[in-house]
């Protein structure tokens, strides 16, 4: 017996744009060395995970990246900071660093009620 089943076309890849990572790792590099005082591991994985980063916080990627080396969270310093964590949780970071920003700028900000704590 033969097999008379329909050959599948196969459908091309589409390539993904490229993106560039260059002012990414540049703040991320810079804020590492300033922490550690060593330069960072640059790698095929961490190139990739750059570039993930970038397409998912594109222009914003830089400042989160040197928002994130400022962190003290046990977490990240447990993990040296990687660029895998901040990957994982970009969007989360993206919050904080954004949220800093707009206290940082905005004088009302420095006053918001939710983050007043009242001794009784």
């Amino acid at each position: 017996m033969t097999n008379t089943a329909p050959v599948a076309e196969r459908t091309p890849k589409v390539a993904k744009p490229r993106v560039s990572t260059a002012p990414a790792w540049a703040a991320y590099s810079a804020a590492y060395q300033e922490r550690y005082g060593v330069a960072p591991v640059r790698n095929s994985t961490i190139n990739g995970q750059l570039a993930h980063l970038v397409r998912r916080l594109d222009d914003e990627a830089p400042a989160v990246a040197s928002y994130y080396l400022d962190l003290e969270d046990p977490y990240y310093r447990r993990e040296g900071h990687s660029v895998g964590a901040l990957l994982k949780h970009c969007e989360q970071l993206r919050t904080l660093w954004k949220r800093a920003e707009q206290r940082r700028v905005s004088p009302s900000a420095a006053m918001n009620p939710d983050d007043v704590v009242v001794a009784l």
